[in-house]
């Protein structure tokens, strides 16, 4: 049983966290130590976040959106602004999004094929 909150964290979270570490050095000029701190994570796990901007993953989302949100996020860490509550909560109100408009569930159904067999819309009835 693979949710499609797997998928999320799997996907999208990555890609965002990628498009925020991005902002924060090219906008804010963080370092990835600063970046890493903020975000909780390593700045080897920054590194490799700032590496998929190059590859194919990021093609399966709607970039424009997630750099918006992304903008957002960076301009409110680096002007202390933001809560990280607030951003988590900006976090989940995208992958909610994600999910209502089938982003989510077309990967879901990459992912766990048996998905479409069953005809599964469980991401819209839910949200």
């Amino acid at each position: 049983m693979r949710p499609p909150c797997e998928i999320a964290t799997r996907s999208l979270l990555p890609v965002l966290r990628a498009l925020v570490a991005q902002e924060l050095m090219s906008t804010h000029g963080w370092t990835q130590n600063q970046i890493a701190t903020r975000l909780g994570v390593t700045q080897p796990a920054v590194s490799g976040y700032l590496a998929l901007l190059d590859k194919e993953i990021i093609r399966k989302f709607d970039v424009e959106d997630l750099k918006g949100v992304a903008k957002s996020i960076a301009a409110g860490f680096a002007s202390g602004e933001l809560t990280l509550s607030e951003a988590v909560s900006r976090v989940c109100e995208l992958c909610i999004k994600s999910k209502c408009l089938g982003i989510v569930c077309a990967l879901h159904k990459q992912h766990v094929p048996e998905l479409s067999k069953e005809a599964c819309e469980t991401c819209l009835r839910l949200y």
